[in-house]
């Protein structure tokens, strides 16, 4: 991961990372690391243009369960949406925001629930 992006830790350690690959794509890339410090995940995610990862936050509910929220923003016009409050592009650029439950199995297959929100 380079450039702007963002950490966050959940309570036993694991590290999740949100910002754009250094491989030069321009998608938003999602990463763990495990409380030992071992790779766990890297996951590219957007459309056809420039999409970047610039924040991530937790929600560690009662049952262990950790939710992680990226917000970010897009610049595809095939941005892939579930439920989107806007289904296009509106502008140069949308804000986006992607919801990986479960994300504390830190495994590849996660589910996104990513959403666009108009600028």
């Amino acid at each position: 991961v380079e450039g702007e992006g963002s950490i966050a830790l959940d309570s036993t350690g694991n590290a999740y990372i949100t910002g754009i690959p250094t491989s030069g794509d321009k998608d938003i890339v999602i990463a763990g690391v495990d409380h030992n410090g071992s790779f766990a995940f890297s996951r590219p995610f957007g459309g056809d243009g420039e999409d970047r990862g610039e924040g991530i936050a937790l929600y560690e509910q009662n049952d262990g369960q950790v939710d992680a929220y990226v917000i970010g923003h897009s610049r595809s016009e095939d941005f892939p949406v579930v439920n989107p409050l806007q289904d296009e592009l509106n502008g140069p650029s949308d804000i986006v925001v992607l919801n990986l439950t479960n994300a504390q199995e830190l495994i590849p297959n996660l589910i996104f629930t990513p959403v666009i929100i108009a600028p």
